[in-house]
């Protein structure tokens, strides 16, 4: 990793060439670059927590046990030159948080991109931010420490902003065409400091670096 962080720093004042292409999204978890392809990618930590680092923005502490998966990750790419930082224009990603607790920063491209975690209750798209979700078969909790993120339920979509909380639980009025039932709130000061305690080690932007080398996206932790 040293070599290839010195040919890339020794090459980065060159002026790149760019041109947009379709590519695999990836994800650097320990060190191991992934390229997302038509399969699942389950994350599940059992010794810590792991902090996940995705090629369009997103960096996902993913805590013990749970259970959170990649789904399918596509972004166009503007970097074709070996050994220059990758330039990535829209993406989409898809992920699923089924159960356990995760801390989310995502400071991607929010106007042509789509960044989503569904849930057994709701599906989320992150918009810049910090974020918590913690997730029940029988209960979905959603936190926007910074930032805001929109909630889809059925047809009824719910936006959160910094410093809002959102509840979704099963209707148990069986007469309601609504089958999850969402309940607002505000995180109150304990829960945010708690968040931003925890967030600290995801929401540095000098702790992982993606890189283009023989057409392949690779993501080096600095």
């Amino acid at each position: 990793m040293k070599l290839i962080t010195t040919v890339f720093l020794m090459s980065f004042l060159a002026i790149p060439a760019f041109s947009q292409i379709s590519i695999n999204g990836v994800y650097t978890l320990n060190g191991k670059t992934t390229e997302i392809e038509k399969k699942v990618y389950s994350i599940t930590p059992k010794d810590k927590a792991d902090i996940v680092y995705f090629s369009n923005g997103l960096t996902a502490k993913v805590q013990l046990d749970a259970d959170f998966s990649v789904n399918s990750f596509f972004q166009d790419i503007l970097t074709t030159n070996n050994y220059h930082k990758a330039e990535f224009g829209s993406s989409t990603l898809n992920t699923t948080l089924m159960n356990g607790k995760a801390l989310l920063s995502y400071v991607g491209d929010t106007n042509n991109s789509s960044c989503v975690v569904s849930t057994p209750m709701v599906d989320v798209e992150l918009y810049r931010g910090l974020f918590y979700i913690e997730s029940t078969e029988k209960k979905v909790v959603l936190a926007v420490v910074e930032g805001s993120l929109k909630c889809y339920s059925g047809k009824k979509e719910t936006i959160i902003n910094t410093g809002q909380a959102l509840v979704a639980s099963p209707n148990s009025v069986g007469i309601f065409e609504d089958k999850v039932e969402l309940s607002p709130g505000k995180i109150n000061t304990d829960a945010t400091k708690r968040f931003k305690d925890e967030s600290k080690d995801i929401i540095s932007t000098n702790s992982i670096l993606f890189i283009r080398i023989d057409g392949k996206t690779l993501g080096i932790t600095l």
